[in-house]
């Protein structure tokens, strides 16, 4: 709606802009001066601080109705573009009239010559307030948009779930509302006296049928006002999950009860204990006395290890010459004759009572264990011989003509593996191999993988050639069918109308910066800022000469094509349009301007549905698949929910299809097995993650798994209210697959 007062108005009233201006700013003021004066109820005082440029000759007169009137009391000033007219210093005067409608798609003017206010319909943008509906625009008709399929939306209807967009209408799943509660009818009305609030959903109690208690202790089990309640079976066994009992058997109360067990080790150097959790444990005594059972130490005690030590018992002798030991079979002391022989054939080897050992050089023919020495000869107490000489022409940094130690015959050497120079500006490393110095050719890898890298021999420097936008996207698509390969799904394809939208959107992301720290959604765009092209990916797609429907858009900011789609893969939600059947066409965009930086796929819709797609079901990783990564870092807006800090173990997803359009899925109970037992993990459906679609159900291990191990997954779900099971298993790698627990297909 755009208000505005033409000019022949003005000037139809007589009076000059400046006046105008004047006298609306007058007319405020008094009006403020009213409300904010004293209490006493007598009229403001009049205005006099108003100044009339006109000449005197042009100023007009009063008007005959406002003569010898207060300022304020009603009059008519015969415009029929102004209302709530008043007397002002004997003038009539009156405020020019407000012509909205509070409808966009008019034009609102006063027209003197039509008698009042003129509503002209326009074109411009405006929201029909449908979310099923995009583009909308003002026409003749008033505000119409474009009717949309397959996008998220809100039915207010709390009996529905998965609501979507169908055709331009919002259509939801209808909600079971199972509490698995087997004593319970569950069913939703929003109007029963019963109703949870914000669901609609009613569970009213049983008071017949079997179901069970999950007490051992009882049998016959029966739904009693909603509750599972049994007969108590006194004597007969159970466990009552205590690892410090034995014998456990049922109480008359129905309690499962045992016998405390015994936990002693027979180790003086050990604490007798038993934890429910775990059972006996037997935690080191240190400090407690002990007997280690050897007669040559003293003061035995229980050290941090549970080891029983002494300390060990010295025999001193008062002769250098001797060496006192004890022995273990008495406890007492022996000597024996002190061994001075220092394997030098160069020394005389002697003893003395006072000092010990005694080594006088002596002069002697030696062999000093080097075939590569000649005339060995004792010299002051070592072996000294004169080294042999080799031809050395044949020398350079990698071989060289040497004395062999093991035959004192000169042969050649190869130094493999040192470091040297081989003279060329394009290899890095250089060492030593076969005699000569090779180098590893430089790699000159940019990170991007959307350029050719090169090196020039003549300037060892690096050039990087540009891959043109639809090369760079293909990069991206393969990485992705090789992923849809993996799952039995239908290829995606390429498309220039949709690249050129992601790419575009890219380069705007980049460039405008300040407008997404300020808050704006990274897949939004504002208009009015350089690069506009639309303001959501729908719109863009459009506008770039897509012809198909719009599906999804997905964004990382790596910009590398490949890694981005790792990435996708390994989070919850961005994984969804890469594991849809539907999902048809597809274009990667990227761009980086200083440390911004930017990837983006854009998807449009199949066409048509396919028959081969009613009933199936989907998991990710798939069945039997290894190197399945341990973990993941939670790195994903929005973030799934977890009970605790991330990381948690690897996302696991299940889709499951239709001809058309997406079944309504509920999770009836889960379960993931490992090794060691059940593994804790969250597990969401559409109803309880609403940032879920599209059919799908995600599991995902509070924490980490461990390496190399497989786990199996059972899953009972509800689809369109039929129950039913679906079991897959997977091998995680070692840990270590990636910085963000990324799958790798390489």
């Amino acid at each position: 709606m755009t208000r505005f007062l033409p000019q022949e108005q003005l000037t139809a009233r007589g009076h000059n802009r400046e006046l105008s201006a004047q006298l609306i700013f007058a007319l405020g003021f008094a009006a403020l001066a009213g409300a904010c004066g004293d209490d006493s109820g007598d009229p403001a005082p009049e205005d006099t601080s108003e100044v009339d440029t006109r000449p005197a000759d042009t100023a007009p007169g009063p008007d005959e109705a406002c003569i010898d009137q207060q300022n304020g009391t009603p009059c008519d000033d015969g415009d029929v573009c102004t209302e709530d007219d008043k007397c002002i210093q004997e003038r009539c005067r009156g405020v020019v009239s407000d012509c909205d409608d509070g409808d966009d798609c008019t034009d609102d003017v006063c027209d003197v010559a039509a008698g009042g206010c003129v509503y002209s319909p326009n074109t411009a943008p405006c929201s029909d307030g449908n979310p099923c509906t995009t583009g909308d625009s003002c026409s003749a008709d008033g505000c119409v948009g474009n009717a949309v399929s397959e996008l998220a939306c809100n039915d207010d209807n709390v009996c529905t779930t998965q609501d979507t967009c169908e055709s331009g209408v919002c259509v939801g799943q209808p909600n079971d509302c199972n509490d698995l509660n087997t004593c319970t009818a569950d069913f939703c009305d929003a109007s029963h006296p019963d109703a949870e609030v914000g669901t609609g959903c009613v569970h009213e109690a049983k008071s017949e049928g079997s179901c069970t208690d999950d007490n051992p202790c009882t049998d016959n089990d029966t739904c009693t006002e909603g509750v599972c309640v049994g007969s108590v079976v006194a004597g007969g066994p159970c466990s009552d999950g205590n690892a410090c009992t034995d014998g456990d058997v049922c109480s008359e109360s129905g309690e499962c009860t045992g016998e405390a067990i015994v936990c002693d080790d027979d180790d003086v150097c050990t604490l007798d204990e038993c934890a429910p959790a775990f059972g006996c444990r037997h935690p080191a005594a240190p400090g407690v006395l002990c007997d280690d059972g050897d007669l040559c130490t003293t003061a035995d005690v229980c050290d941090e290890d549970a080891v029983c030590a002494g300390d060990v018992t010295l025999c001193p002798t008062g002769d250098a010459c001797l060496i006192g030991t004890c022995d273990p079979s008495t406890g007492g002391c022996v000597e024996a004759p002190r061994e001075c022989d220092d394997d030098n054939p160069c020394t005389g080897d002697t003893c003395d009572s006072s000092t010990g050992c005694v080594h006088p050089p002596i002069v002697a023919a030696c062999d000093d264990g080097d075939a590569c020495t000649t005339g060995d000869q004792c010299q002051n107490g070592s072996c000294v011989a004169v080294p042999t000489v080799c031809d050395s022409a044949d020398d350079n940094d990698c071989q060289a003509n040497l004395c062999s130690a093991s035959t004192g015959e000169c042969q050649l050497t190869l130094f493999n593996g040192a470091t040297c120079d081989d003279g060329a500006l394009c290899t890095t490393a250089d060492v030593c191999s076969g005699g000569m110095c090779v180098g590893t050719p430089a790699t000159c890898a940019d990170g991007d993988p959307c350029t050719v890298d090169s090196c020039d021999p003549t300037t060892g420097d690096c050039a990087y050639a540009p891959l043109s936008q639809q090369e760079c996207g293909d990069l991206a698509l393969d990485r992705s069918n090789e992923y849809r390969t993996l799952l039995a799904l239908p290829l995606l394809n390429n498309h220039e109308a949709i690249i050129a939208a992601a790419t575009a959107h890219c380069e705007y992301y980049v460039n405008n910066p300040s407008v997404f720290d300020a808050g704006l959604s990274a897949h939004n765009e504002e208009p009015g800022l350089p690069g506009y092209t639309g303001a959501g990916f729908g719109e863009r797609m459009i506008a770039a000469g897509y012809p198909g429907q719009p599906m999804f858009e997905v964004m990382a900011f790596v910009n590398d094509p490949v890694i981005a789609v790792d990435e996708w893969m390994a989070t919850l939600y961005h994984r969804i349009p890469f594991v849809l059947p539907s999902a048809y066409d597809m274009g990667y965009g990227a761009a980086q301007k200083g440390f911004d930086s930017c990837d983006t796929i854009d998807f449009g819709r199949a066409p048509t549905g396919s028959p081969a797609w009613e009933g199936l079901i989907i998991p990710f990783p798939p069945d039997g698949m290894i190197d399945v990564p341990t973990y993941w870092d939670g790195y994903e807006n929005p973030q799934p929910p977890l009970p605790n800090p991330y990381p948690s173990g690897p996302i696991l997803t299940v889709s499951f299809t239709a001809e058309t359009g997406y079944p309504g899925i509920a999770i009836v109970d889960s379960a993931i097995h490992g090794p060691d037992g059940p593994v804790p993990h969250v597990a969401n459906d559409p109803q309880t993650d609403a940032d879920l679609c599209c059919g799908i159900v995600a599991l995902y291990p509070n924490m980490p798994l461990e390496p190399m191990t497989t786990y199996t997954v059972v899953l009972d779900y509800s689809r369109n209210g039929a129950q039913g099971t679906f079991q897959w298993s997977f091998t995680t790698g070692t840990g270590a697959i990636g910085p963000s627990g990324i799958y790798f297909l390489d």
